[in-house]
């Protein structure tokens, strides 16, 4: 006895359906994937006098901006610091490292975010530090929404300094 196996002409109309459908999500994910904003880190060998650097993410606003340059060298240990904590992505990067940062994520933590305006410039700090541990020097730069929002924003992490590439 012998059992002829074949495809029912109806699966072969539904699978022309599936893989259709499979097409617009991929390609609508692929679109969705390519408009997030990444920050990414490229350090040189040797950073920070050997030392981790940390380095702060921060979605603000204007006020926020003013608040951020009066603490200045404080701000790791600043109450702004705390303030915003719920809207900072810490990270610590040793010396020729390549880090990259999901930038959209900075703001699910708070939906009301999304509603308001004015939250479009992102606040890079880094914190430099020495072995000796008595200098400890910020370097801050701030990007506004048109230079990071839906894009990829290389920073550059030197001895002792951050710049854009």
């Amino acid at each position: 006895m012998s059992i002829r196996l074949g495809v029912c002409p109806q699966a072969r109309r539904y699978s022309k359906s599936v893989m259709a459908g499979l097409a617009v999500v991929l390609a609508v994910t692929n679109w969705a994937c390519s408009s997030t904003s990444q920050a990414v880190f490229n350090c040189d060998a040797h950073i920070n006098d050997g030392l981790l650097l940390a380095i702060d993410l921060v979605q603000v606003d204007d006020e926020e901006v003013k608040q951020i340059q009066a603490a200045g060298e404080e701000w790791f240990t600043s109450p702004v610091r705390d303030q915003l904590r719920n809207r900072t992505k810490t990270i610590s990067v040793p010396g020729g490292c390549s880090e990259s940062v999901e930038l959209e994520s900075l703001t699910t933590t708070e939906k009301y975010l999304k509603k308001k305006t004015g939250y479009g410039t992102l606040a890079v700090i880094a914190e430099y530090q020495t072995i000796s541990g008595d200098s400890s020097k910020p370097h801050i730069i701030f990007r506004s929404r048109q230079q990071w929002k839906g894009k990829k924003t290389i920073f550059r992490v030197h001895e002792d300094f951050l710049s854009v590439e």
